[in-house]
């Protein structure tokens, strides 16, 4: 299961350093290695951070929806 985790992770790195690097360079792995790191940061930091980003975005829509007129979340015309 962490194998395929992993090869995900990697699939991803070399079509996001596909976008931004010839594959004939010599540090194309390097970079992809790099890219693929960064990847695990940022789904770490999601996963860590993820039931405060759930409260906070919940709030912010309970906060637009309580601002309309009518209170249902609806434009009035």
């Amino acid at each position: 299961m962490l194998v395929w985790a992993v090869r995900l992770v990697m699939f991803i790195a070399s079509i996001i350093t596909g976008w931004f690097v010839a594959r004939d360079t010599a540090s194309l792995d390097v970079i992809e290695m790099v890219v693929s790191l960064l990847l695990i940061i940022v789904f770490l930091a999601v996963g860590a951070f993820w039931p405060y980003l759930v409260a906070r975005f919940a709030d912010r829509h309970a906060l637009r929806r309580s601002c309309t007129p009518s209170g249902t979340g609806d434009v009035a015309p």
